[in-house]
């Protein structure tokens, strides 16, 4: 593995993120809150991947390109659904994480995608990764920005204090590691 993460800055334009957020609220197929007792408080809609599919080819194939030449992953193919992930002044923030399954599976979450569709200003919300220390990863507050990193490093955004913050994130599994 050549890096911790990877980014690509405006990966998308803001108009096909605001496509994007409207094609994603038109598929809603199960809204949900995180459960407050669980530390995390943030909106989730998960939204089926197929009939986003030419929408998300673009992210769905440098994921890949990316991982080919930088993680080495060995991944399934496209994740089924995706995420999008609202958070404001009452869904602030997703506290310290990794998305890989302490609990085994026949599969592995090797890779995670996040994409910034945010198409309003927000305060606060800020993306961190721990490695060895706390980094802020800046590079994904632009709008249309694309962040990849391995599923089993630890993770949080910060509360957002004012706006909204919208990410659409997936997930790519692969074999179980060995």
């Amino acid at each position: 593995m050549l890096y911790k993460w990877y980014h690509y800055q405006n990966l998308y334009s803001a108009e096909e993120c605001k496509r994007l957020l409207e094609l994603s609220q038109q598929l809603n197929s199960n809204q949900h809150k995180d459960i407050p007792g669980s530390g995390k408080n943030v909106d989730v809609s998960v939204v089926p991947l197929e009939p986003l599919r030419v929408d998300l080819s673009k992210m769905l194939n440098f994921v890949t390109q990316v991982n080919e030449e930088f993680f080495g992953f060995d991944l399934f193919s496209s994740p089924k659904s995706v995420n999008i992930n609202r958070y404001n002044e009452a869904y602030k923030e997703y506290p310290w994480h990794a998305d890989n399954s302490v609990l085994g599976s026949t599969a592995d979450t090797k890779l995670t995608a996040v994409l910034n569709i945010s198409n309003q200003e927000y305060v606060g919300g800020a993306f961190e990764m721990f490695v060895g220390e706390t980094v802020e990863m800046k590079e994904l507050s632009t709008v249309g920005s694309l962040l990849i990193f391995p599923s089993y490093m630890y993770h949080r955004v910060t509360p957002v204090t004012s706006g909204e913050r919208l990410t659409l994130s997936c997930w790519f599994k692969g074999p179980n590691w060995k």
